[in-house]
């Protein structure tokens, strides 16, 4: 008889920690050996799954992602491996992962290819940040020291994040301040549907509502004080000229979350009941066009192609989906999966599971674990529905789709190799783009930047008027007419001039 590979996860994990302890200030490791231990203990099957493992996905934190973010406390050299011993596993192969939010169904995917091919056996995945308590420890003059030495062997896959923006992008900032760039997809999106910046206000409160709802009814969420949804739009402290910080992903959290996945011929030897399993049906990744060279700045060619590619070989439509966890880190990250999935507001009664980044809480690039550890409780009590988790890195950049149900398939699991999808959105031609531009041109897109009330900056995206090449350009805070004119008008088509050889800069004058 062939032998089972069929891929399943069959034990999950969360954890939060909602007040920080001056006594003991648990670090990211702490906070995911925590959930780590919580899902071993969901696989009902003692330590015989622990001895089993021999693969550990460490997906990458924060403070390992950019120097920007580097942990002032330490980290360990090798935070899989370090994950392992304090669960007494051994696997024999241990990675730690890319930077981005895609990352965690990324995984899941990779894994349930190499289980599927007999490669792997038992596998854990697990993330975790612990920005809360660093935050608490520097305002509180603490000294915690999480720094962990550890010389074995890792598969290190470094931060991955040339995929996400051009080194000429990146000058302009593109990747400093994510609620900046997404209000730059916000906008685009306003003016497709036709909206004022008022009435689009009110949309995105109307469209986060369900996840404001969603978080207040998780035990898992960070934050036990969420605006009622009705307050959203009238939230008056901006991030951007769109985004609140009720529209923005929070990223000071203590949250963690594991699952462990392996075949379903490995979980009966392992004693884990059936009761436990849920089947990842199909799963599949692409990478978007860099920013500048992308036709649609409110879409995602790479959910779109990924979807068109992954629900037909499944035999299934977004409406056949019941449980349903949409990447939230902004409106914009929402909208543009909706789009991808031809579905309108309203159409489906809730597009997340955890409550969604900016009011569950953004646990860096592990947040779509918390999604996923969240589809196998649904669909273990509901055995017959079927799950969908999108996971989104990067500035729209990197998109990872898992589909789950709690019932096997008569077919295989349907992992589409990524170079397929990814001749779909290669095959695009690409917007022409100017990276010294000068002379007269169009706003396509802008962003304003705000601290405590005042415009600090901006970031625009026009077409020069005499070619039709795309360029960005940054506003400074110093050009207070500029500035003054993109916060007080519709500035979307309005004409301006642009210059700057190592970096553009945008003025009305």
């Amino acid at each position: 008889m062939e032998p089972d590979n069929t891929p399943v996860l069959v034990g999950v994990g969360q954890f939060t920690e909602h007040q920080s302890n001056p006594d003991h200030l648990l670090s990211a490791l702490d906070l995911a050996e925590r959930a780590a231990t919580l899902a071993v203990r969901d696989t009902q099957s003692g330590d015989a799954v622990i001895n089993a493992i021999d693969t550990v996905a460490w997906v990458r934190t924060f403070s390992d992602s950019a120097p920007q973010f580097a942990s002032q406390f330490g980290f360990s050299s090798n935070p899989p491996r370090s994950l392992a011993k304090r669960l007494a596993a051994n696997p024999r192969t241990v990675i730690h992962s890319t930077a981005g939010g895609n990352v965690p169904q990324a995984l899941v995917n990779e894994m349930a290819g190499k289980i599927r091919s007999g490669e792997t056996g038992v596998v854990l995945l697990a993330g975790a940040e612990a920005i809360a308590n660093e935050v608490f420890a520097l305002k509180n003059g603490l000294s915690p020291d999480w720094s962990e030495a550890v010389d074995d062997d890792v598969e290190d896959r470094g931060l991955g994040i040339a995929e996400m923006a051009t080194p000429h992008e990146i000058k302009h900032g593109v990747l400093d301040f994510a609620p900046l760039t997404y209000t730059l997809f916000e906008n685009v999106a306003r003016q497709q549907r036709g909206h004022t910046l008022l009435e689009h206000q009110q949309a995105m409160a109307q469209l986060m509502a369900d996840f404001v709802e969603t978080a207040r009814a998780n035990p898992f969420s960070m934050f036990t004080h969420i605006a009622d949804p009705e307050a959203l739009a009238g939230d008056d402290s901006p991030v951007t000229s769109l985004y609140s910080k009720q529209f923005c992903a929070r990223e000071k959290v203590n949250q963690s979350a594991a699952a462990i996945m392996t075949s379903v011929d490995r979980a009966k030897a392992l004693g884990i009941p059936e009761s436990q399993w849920v089947y990842l049906l199909g799963g599949a990744e692409a990478t978007e066009k860099t920013l500048l060279r992308r036709r649609d700045l409110a879409a995602s060619e790479a959910l779109k192609a990924i979807f068109d590619c992954l629900l037909p070989l499944l035999e299934v439509t977004a409406k056949d989906f019941k449980y349903i966890d949409i990447y939230s880190c902004f409106p914009s990250a929402v909208g543009a999966a909706m789009k991808a999935l031809d579905m309108e507001a309203g159409e489906h009664p809730r597009l997340t599971l955890t409550g969604g980044l900016p009011y569950f809480g953004g646990p860096g690039n592990d947040y779509s674990l918390h999604a996923i550890a969240e589809v196998v409780d649904r669909l273990r009590s509901d055995r017959k529905a079927l799950g969908l988790i999108t996971a989104n890195g990067g500035i729209l950049s990197k998109q990872a789709v898992g589909v789950y149900s709690g019932l096997p398939s008569t077919a295989p699991c349907q992992l589409p190799e990524k170079a397929v999808i990814q001749a779909t959105i290669d095959g695009i031609p690409d917007e022409p783009v100017a990276e010294k531009p000068r002379g007269p041109a169009t706003i396509e897109t802008y962003s304003v930047r705000y601290s405590r009330g005042k415009a600090t900056g901006a970031v625009v995206i026009a077409r020069l008027r005499d070619s039709g090449e795309r360029c960005i350009a940054v506003v400074e805070a110093g050009d207070a007419a500029t500035l003054e004119k993109l916060e007080v008008e519709d500035a979307m088509g309005l004409l301006g001039r642009v210059a700057g050889d190592e970096k553009t800069t945008f003025t009305f004058g």
